[in-house]
């Protein structure tokens, strides 16, 4: 992010629209608030790591896992669903 701030600064054009507009919502303050929120919320559910994905809100998968994780909790959330 350091070499895009400079290359900014010293005033060259990025090749593409897409990517300048990109660059300027990353290096802008948008939606830090909402950020903060989301990692106030991980945190109080016990996140204290990355990566974690949360599924449904209700399963939280941490770490680099294989697809067979996925499906796992997949059938699970499936089942239990399927009960209630």
């Amino acid at each position: 992010m350091r070499y895009v701030q400079r290359t900014l600064r010293a005033g060259w054009r990025l090749p593409y629209p897409a990517l300048s507009q990109a660059v300027a919502y990353l290096t802008s303050d948008e939606d830090t608030q909402a950020v903060k929120d989301q990692i106030e919320e991980a945190q109080k559910g016990g996140v204290s790591g990355v990566p974690v994905v949360i599924i449904d809100g209700k399963w939280a998968i941490s770490g680099g896992q294989t697809k067979d994780v996925y499906q796992q909790v997949n059938y699970l959330s499936n089942s239990i669903s399927a009960h209630v």
